[in-house]
């Protein structure tokens, strides 16, 4: 390695290139210092002083020099359980707000009032009608004066009427707008316990992908044999733990305590079971009926799996919670004590400190993605386009239904008034046959 690339200015891509990962890469950056000053047919004894542990997950412990902070490891979720699209009604009722239809409502009880108590008669129907119509810009002009007698009322029916005519162009132009909006998706939940709280879920985690036998135990259908063998398990156990009193970490405490009670002989039924990434499907066929199912994953995955499953042309649409402390872990690199000055820990700090770190990671995490669902499908990027996977369509929908509704009840109400009308009419002819009848019994009396 020293001959390679130490003996003069080091080529950082072709080094990071032939690194087996970002780890082996930043061990070769600490110490290329310390191999430009060793003689090619020396050792590099493995002294305290040029000692590199990595990057792990570690506690704090009383013998450590220095326990530098480099990021953090924390799971999230996703599902398309309890996702629903906005009221689609709101869209008649969003242009104006609530104190616009009170004032609304509050100006034709007004011109009602103004034409009714003054006289001590009964509420004028007509007046109400011609209130509101001004509203849906219908032409009412010739009941004006027959319902407001007075011109002080009349001017300010006027007034009310150019008042309509802005709002009413508002609300068009508002509703309009928001018609050819999509539709958005909202969320019933925000965190996993919130889900965890409802009973009956089934939460799947994925499978540690580079052990072989958990593979050849997968293709065979076997189920994954225990929650101890997960990446996550120490952060569950870790959450099962927690002695506080935080709602948020008692939910977690929740859901961690019935993953671990699920297992062995307890005689409760496995809420949990094991998804791997080289059988990608499996997650859209366990998920996509969007019932009580759950995957789990870091959430740097989590990220990274949601437009791969939101490609569909089934229109399911999956989200991810708020969580953003769920087994939470802290990654540091530990450094031990020495004697004398620490070149490990001074390197380190100086890449930590310069960004020089943060910008090889971010290069490793570009160059060498981890190979997740999308990674063995062979999918890339999403096959359907933004417009198609948008919903146009629900809109119309409800506007339609609540045209072809109004035209019901007109017509029933037409129906009302005619069957009224005809029946009007016949009681009037029965009362003219009585009255012919009771003519006639006298003429004859006479």
């Amino acid at each position: 390695m020293q001959n390679t690339y130490f003996l003069k200015p080091p080529d950082w891509i072709k080094i990071s290139n032939k690194s087996e990962s970002f780890q082996d890469f930043i061990a070769y950056t600490i110490l290329s210092e310390t191999l430009f000053n060793v003689t090619p047919p020396l050792k590099v004894y493995n002294k305290d002083v040029y000692q590199y542990f990595g990057l792990d997950r570690k506690q704090y412990y009383i013998t450590s020099h220095q326990i530098i902070l480099v990021g953090s490891k924390s799971y999230s979720f996703l599902s398309c359980y309890g996702i629903k699209k906005e009221n689609s009604y709101q869209v008649f009722t969003d242009p104006f707000h609530t104190y616009v239809w009170l004032s609304i409502i509050t100006i034709v009880l007004v011109f009602t009032l103004i034409t009714t108590v003054p006289k001590h008669r009964s509420v004028d129907m007509d007046i109400v009608i011609l209130t509101f119509s001004v509203l849906l810009e219908i032409s009412l002009t010739e009941r004006i004066k027959k319902g407001f007698p007075s011109k002080i009322i009349r001017h300010l029916f006027w007034v009310w009427i150019f008042s309509s005519i802005v709002l009413t162009s508002y609300y068009k132009d508002i509703f309009t707008t928001e018609v050819i909006l999509p539709f958005k998706p909202s969320l019933t939940w925000d965190h996993i316990y919130d889900l965890f709280d409802q009973k009956g879920f089934q939460f799947y985690f994925p499978v540690p992908a580079h052990v072989e036998t958990y593979f050849e135990s997968y293709s065979n259908g076997t189920p994954f044999r225990s929650i101890y063998d997960l990446e996550s398990y120490i952060d569950i156990k870790l959450a099962a733990s927690y002695g506080g009193n935080l709602p948020r970490l008692l939910g977690y405490k929740r859901l961690a305590e019935a993953l671990l009670a699920s297992e062995g002989d307890l005689g409760m039924k496995r809420i949990w079971k094991g998804l791997h990434y080289k059988w990608p499907f499996d997650i859209y066929s366990n998920l996509s009926n969007c019932g009580r199912s759950v995957y789990l994953d870091e959430r740097e995955n989590i990220r990274d799996i949601i437009p791969f499953l939101n490609d569909n042309k089934d229109g399911t649409v999956f989200m991810s919670g708020a969580d953003k402390d769920f087994l939470l872990e802290w990654n540091t690199i530990e450094i031990d004590p020495t004697p004398r000055g620490n070149f490990v820990l001074k390197r380190v700090k100086f890449l930590l400190t310069s960004g020089i770190y943060h910008w090889w990671e971010a290069w490793f995490a570009k160059t060498r993605p981890k190979k997740l669902f999308p990674y063995y499908a062979n999918w890339t990027k999403p096959k359907l386009g933004a417009l198609e996977r948008l919903d146009f369509v629900s809109k119309f929908t409800t506007i339609l239904r609540i045209w072809v509704i109004c035209c019901g009840i007109c017509g029933v109400v037409g129906i009302i008034e005619i069957g009224m009308n005809y029946c009007a009419l016949c009681i009037m002819e029965k009362v003219l046959n009585i009255f012919g009848v009771m003519r006639n019994l006298v003429l004859e009396f006479i």
